[in-house]
């Protein structure tokens, strides 16, 4: 019933914010029986989230600090 109450809660913030929700998903532990599209999904913001927290210079550039799509996807799914 938890994981149900989560996934819940996750569609819901998809709904209002994907990209925050998305964000939010690259912190948060695989659920129970996720289906392979949400496990797809994690797996790229987790792979981002590890990109934009190994940056050296995060704390000072903030807002400005720019992730490569080619780099997280490449760290992920091997050479693309």
């Amino acid at each position: 019933e938890r994981e149900m109450g989560e996934q819940t809660e996750l569609r819901d913030d998809f709904l209002r914010d994907k990209y925050s929700a998305l964000f939010k998903l690259g912190f948060e532990p695989e659920l129970k029986g996720e289906s392979p599209s949400l496990r797809f999904l994690r797996s790229i913001a987790m792979a981002f989230v590890n990109d934009l927290t190994s940056q050296p210079d995060l704390e000072v550039a903030r807002e400005w600090t720019k992730v490569e799509l080619l780099a997280c996807l490449t760290a992920l799914f091997g050479v693309m």
